[in-house]
Order: structure tokens, then C-alpha cells, then sequence
């Protein structure tokens, strides 16, 4: 409180951090803007569901956020999916993330290489794109999938790999220091992940002109992947599906193109002043 009335702003924005319950208290005459950096349900689909305790618990710390958030004079989201989840709040707007980047390089639409990044962790789901992996590496034995971070599941990723055969035909990169550099050397983005907050590595790929297939997993696909124009969504855990999606792009490097170049396009809209602009409209209407 005695920052803010040092400051004196007009308005104090919270990413949900531990001022989140405790700014709208403080009556220094600024509007309060929260924003939810993550999708509602996060707190429950973080944890596999045999972990049932963690799940039950990540409910009550969702009630809890929403109570928090009707105090606030406007709430932020990522996604317009999931307006819809907070239809009973008066207070909800839509605000994208936005590129950390606009690159100067563009996909490789000749290279026989598929891409992924991510921590290598549950929810990035990597077991089961290995899974689907195997069954287009036998069509296309010639191509590669290409695995960029790092985690807690780094090892057994590199075991499951191993016990299928895959060595020559899956690359375990670790952490780099280059993501443009990265995605420009591949031709085809794939995120197979249980869920996403948004999916800033769907931007970051569309912003080099990759086409993407992912899963349409809660939250964030739905709102930046357009099915049949920049890449494939498909039906959470389909993996049948997505083979076949991905081999449809492998095939065709005329269609990776031309889905490539709808992507990049596409990605403009979530340029920094593009996205910025929608923050100072949301501040405009706190006036």
C-alpha cells in the first residue's frame, strides 16, 4: 500500500502472484487488473489422474482464484476457449500472450525434420508423441523428429526411444540457446501436450512459417492453430489421427508450404503492438 501511494498509478495490474488477494483491499484509487497466466483448470490437469489427492486439492485453489478474481474491476484471460468457462464473471477480457521475437528466418520446408520443444516433464505428454512417432517412422523412414529441452523425464524419454529403435531417427537436442534457429530447420511443428496455459511454442513456430498439428488439448491450440488452413488440430489423444495428419504435411512439401505461409501470417496477431494495443483498449475502458 505504501508503494501505490507513492506511485500513485492509475492502474495496478497482478499476475496472480501472493498480492493477488490482497490488492483489491487497498483503497488507493487505482483499478485493479488480474490476470490468469495459465488456464482455469491448470491446478488439476498439472497431475497425472491416479494422482486423485492432488487433483481434489487443485480444486479447491480454483474456487479460491475465482473468488479472488470476481473482486477484481477486470479479470484477464489467455484464451478465448475459455470465455465460456467464465461466463458467470461481469469482469472477464481476452489478452493473448505475446511473440518474445519477430524472426528473420523461415522454416526449412525441404527438411525431413519434425519439431518439437518443450520441458521435458508430464505435461508436455513426449511419451505418447513417441508413441505416435513409430508408427510414421515406418512410412518414413528417412525423416527425423527433433526433441528441444530438458527435465525430469529426460532419462526415460531417452530409454523409451532406445526400446523402440528410434535411435537414428529421434534427436534429443537438450536446452537451446537458439529457439529461431531451432524451428528454422524443421518443417512441421507437433505439440502433443495433456494441456497448455497458451502454447507459446504454437506462436513461435507459426512466426517462422511452420506448419503445426497438436492435439487440441485445454487451453490455447483452439484459439492459434486453424484446422485445414495453418496445420491439423486433432481430438485429444487420437494418436491414430495425428499420425495420420503429420504424414499427410511429410508428404507434401507443396502443402507445408503453403500451410507454412498461412501460419506466419497468421502469427501477426500476436506481434507485441498488436497485442499491446489490446492492453491499452482494456485500460482505456478503466477511465
Amino acid at each position: 500500500e505504501e508503494a501505490l501511494s507513492q506511485f500513485n498509478p492509475d492502474i495496478t495490474v497482478s499476475t496472480f502472484f501472493q498480492d493477488a488477494s490482497i490488492l483489491p483491499t487497498l483503497k488507493d484509487g487505482s483499478k485493479k487488473i488480474l490476470e490468469l497466466h495459465s488456464s482455469k483448470y491448470t491446478k488439476i490437469l498439472m497431475y497425472p489422474s491416479e494422482r486423485w489427492v492432488m487433483r481434489l486439492y487443485g480444486k479447491f485453489q480454483i474456487l479460491k482464484q475465482e473468488s479472488i478474481a470476481r473482486t477484481y474491476d477486470k479479470f484477464v484471460i489467455l484464451t478465448e476457449e475459455e470465455r465460456s468457462l467464465f461466463s458467470h464473471f461481469s469482469n472477464v477480457e481476452v489478452v493473448p500472450n505475446a511473440l518474445p521475437f519477430t524472426p528473420d528466418k523461415t522454416a526449412d520446408y525441404e527438411a525431413k525434420k519434425i519439431i518439437a520443444i518443450g520441458r521435458f516433464e508430464y505435461q508436455k505428454n513426449f511419451f505418447e508423441l513417441i508413441d505416435i512417432w513409430a508408427k510414421v517412422h515406418k512410412e518414413y523412414p528417412d525423416w527425423q523428429l527433433e526433441l528441444v529441452g530438458h527435465g525430469p523425464y529426460w532419462d526415460a524419454i531417452q530409454q523409451k526411444v532406445k526400446a523402440l529403435g528410434l535411435e537414428q531417427s529421434v534427436i534429443l537436442f537438450g536446452i537451446s540457446a537458439n529457439v529461431v534457429e531451432r524451428l528454422s530447420q524443421a518443417s512441421v511443428y507437433v505439440l502433443t501436450s495433456h494441456f497448455e496455459g497458451f502454447g507459446m511454442v504454437l506462436i513461435e513456430a507459426q512466426s517462422v512459417g511452420l506448419p503445426v498439428v497438436s492435439y487440441a488439448c485445454p487451453s490455447g491450440p483452439r484459439d492459434i492453430v486453424t484446422d485445414g488452413k495453418d496445420g491439423y488440430l486433432v481430438p485429444l489423444y487420437d494418436k491414430e489421427t495425428f499420425a495420420q495428419k503429420l504424414m499427410t504435411l511429410m508428404e507434401s512439401e507443396n502443402l507445408r508450404r503453403q500451410m507454412g505461409s498461412v501460419a506466419k501470417q497468421a502469427s501477426q496477431r500476436f506481434e507485441v503492438d498488436t497485442v499491446m494495443q489490446k492492453w491499452v483498449k482494456l485500460f482505456e475502458k478503466l477511465k
